[in-house]
């Protein structure tokens, strides 16, 4: 009876040992799931199914036929094992007029799987497509990015501060008056970011200039930028008999 018992509890532990072997031998399911993703390192959907089908490789094996360990993938830095087999990079981005890349390597070389390359627009620019400020594109297991660069448009008008309201008197013995002003104060988003940036200004009215007594004239600026965004304003000027 003794026997018998000593030699269920044997093979209790032997079946145990093998199922705990055979765990720490499967593939694990998230990483098998990337590498059913993958389009360049392997040869053909053969070599995928039966890595995942023969159980994790060893991270410092010497066997040739392990493609990439498990570290190497989920770090990112998949490493030939095998003869054919490469590191997955994305190609090289085009860079965006007016927008700040980080990291900059993102528009001078070819970059690592999961790398995040960051486009940002100046203020007051968004991306054509996405309307946003700000684009974030990140290397696939594919070898692809998740998108492409936009290009940054203007979308915020100029602005246009004019002079007060102004009443002045006639000169003597004349129906009329010389009048001066300051020029209004213009500002612009594309002033400093843009080195092509180009402001377009209308007026009225050019200073000095002579306006009747009794009327009461209205001087009207307007601005234009390169994005055809436009502001406007004005003031009166009127001329009073001395």
């Amino acid at each position: 009876m003794l026997l018998v018992q000593d030699r269920a509890e044997e093979d209790r532990r032997t079946s145990d040992g093998a199922a705990a072997e055979s765990e720490a031998r499967r593939p694990d399911a998230v990483f098998c799931a990337l590498l059913r993703g993958l389009r360049r390192p392997f040869h053909g959907e053969d070599d995928k199914e039966s890595y995942c089908k023969a159980g994790k490789p060893e991270v410092n094996s010497n066997n040739n036929n392990n493609l990439f360990s498990v570290d190497d993938v989920r770090s990112g830095h998949p490493v030939s094992r095998a003869r054919g087999a490469h590191e997955i990079r994305c190609p090289m981005l085009n860079s965006i007029s007016l927008a700040q890349v980080n990291p900059a390597t993102c528009v001078s070389r070819d970059q690592r799987f999961s790398t995040v390359c960051r486009f940002e627009c100046p203020r007051g620019y968004e991306m054509k497509k996405s309307k946003l400020r700000t684009l974030s594109l990140t290397c696939g297991l594919d070898g692809q990015w998740n998108g492409k660069p936009e290009t940054c448009d203007d979308v915020e008008a100029p602005e246009i501060t004019c002079p007060q309201d102004m009443t002045v008197n006639n000169e003597p013995q004349m129906s009329y008056a010389e009048v001066t002003w300051d020029e209004p104060i213009i500002k612009d988003n594309s002033q400093g970011n843009d080195p092509n940036a180009k402001i377009e200004i209308t007026k009225s009215h050019t200073s000095p200039k002579k306006f009747e007594i009794g009327k009461n004239q209205v001087v009207t600026y307007s601005v234009k930028d390169g994005a055809n965004l436009t502001a406007s304003c004005n003031f009166r000027v009127t001329v009073q008999g001395g």
